[in-house]
Formats: C-alpha cells, sequence, structure tokens
C-alpha cells in the first residue's frame, strides 16, 4: 500500500474531492474487524453518514484494483453494516464513504482495512452421518458470516452445511441431508462464496459419510 493512499482513489474516480467547507463530512472512526475474509460482515461506526444511504458508497481501493463497492446490509447516520466483496484477494487496502454528486464526488476519510483468506486446520469428527454436527476449527474465518459458508464437496457434490454456530477460529456446521452425499464417501470441508462453487479456503480437511444408524 506505500504510497497509495488517496492517489489510487483520484485514479480510479477520475474527479474526488475531498470533504472541505460548509459541506458535513462523513467521518469513518471504525471499522470492525480491521481484518476480515472474502464475504465476511463489517461494521462501520463514525459521524455524518447520513440517515439513509441516498447517493453514498462504501468502497474498498488497493492491491492495484479499481475502487469496488461493498454491498450495503444496513445504514444510519452513525453505523454501517457492510459486506466485503467475494472476489477481493488478500492484502492491505483502503475503505472508504464516498458520495456521489452531480459532476463531484466526495469523500470521507481513508480507514485500512486488511483482507486475509480463511483457513480451515481441522475437522472434527473424521466420520459422521446426515444430521450430525461438525466443528471445524482454523483462522481467518470472519466474526460473522456475510454470505460466507461451509460447503461440503467431492464426488460430483457441492452441498451447503447447515450453520449452527460462528466464530472468527471456529464454526460449527450440520451435515444436510442430501441425494447428492452418498454414505462410504470421503469428502473436503471449505468455506465457499455464495452462490459460486470457487473455494476461498484450503479444501485438504475432509470427513467420512457414514450411513445413518
Amino acid at each position: 500500500m506505500k504510497g497509495m493512499r488517496g492517489p489510487i482513489l483520484s485514479s480510479a474516480l477520475g474527479l474526488l474531492i475531498l470533504a472541505s467547507g460548509a459541506w458535513a463530512a462523513p467521518r469513518i472512526t471504525s471499522s470492525l474487524p480491521t481484518s476480515g475474509p472474502p464475504g465476511s460482515c463489517l461494521t462501520i461506526s463514525g459521524s455524518e453518514f447520513g440517515a439513509t444511504q441516498g447517493t453514498k458508497t462504501v468502497a474498498v481501493a488497493g492491491m492495484g484494483r479499481s475502487i469496488d463497492s461493498l454491498r450495503v446490509r444496513s445504514w444510519s447516520d452513525t453505523k454501517i453494516e457492510a459486506e466485503i466483496p467475494s472476489d477481493v484477494e488478500a492484502g492491505r487496502y483502503e475503505l472508504v464513504l464516498l458520495e456521489h454528486r452531480p459532476r463531484r464526488t466526495f469523500a470521507s476519510n481513508l480507514v485500512p482495512l486488511t483482507i486475509v483468506m480463511p483457513r480451515i486446520t481441522s475437522v472434527s469428527p473424521g466420520t459422521a452421518a446426515e444430521g450430525d454436527t461438525l466443528w471445524v476449527k482454523g483462522a481467518n474465518f470472519g466474526d460473522k458470516a456475510c454470505t460466507n459458508h461451509v460447503a461440503i464437496g467431492g464426488h460430483g457434490a457441492h452441498v451447503d452445511a447447515t450453520p449452527v454456530s460462528w466464530s472468527n477460529i471456529g464454526i460449527t456446521v450440520r451435515i444436510p441431508r442430501s441425494d447428492k452425499l452418498k454414505p462410504g464417501n470421503r469428502y473436503y470441508l471449505g468455506i465457499s462464496a455464495q452462490g459460486d462453487a470457487r473455494w476461498l479456503s484450503n479444501i485438504d480437511q475432509t470427513v467420512r459419510l457414514q450411513a445413518r444408524p
């Protein structure tokens, strides 16, 4: 990110005017968590966001990318819930609130945001049946998922597991009932993007499916 604060925003937007003068500038005081995986949720706190989103967007820039808008899930004058785009690669970025006006785009202050990829280190138990609970341990899962989920794959299957609980280092899911999952097969588990068969995490952790007694 060296030397990329500000200039990358200006070049990407063409005409960017930093807030000044009589205009009430939105200001971001915090974005939590400060790091997270693609598809996870951010809580952005600050002031002068406006009661409604209107023509404003929340965006990230950096790593040589053009500006990417985040999907906004809720908006108030002091707090915004937004989702990190699922196709953003790992790296250091800048988060900014933009207000688009005729012939001008105003920007808030910039705050750093680090994108990290989730990694699964273990899945237990190693053998389970449909309806059983699996404990998935690792790192960088995000404090809460927006659109990310744990999926079960292999042997032509890509099935979403049923979420039970979610934290940055541990996820609990239930094996769903599905005609695509066959007892006796070994399947891998991974973090997947919603509506997409892409894997965001490693997929070297597996579970063997057994028939329900």
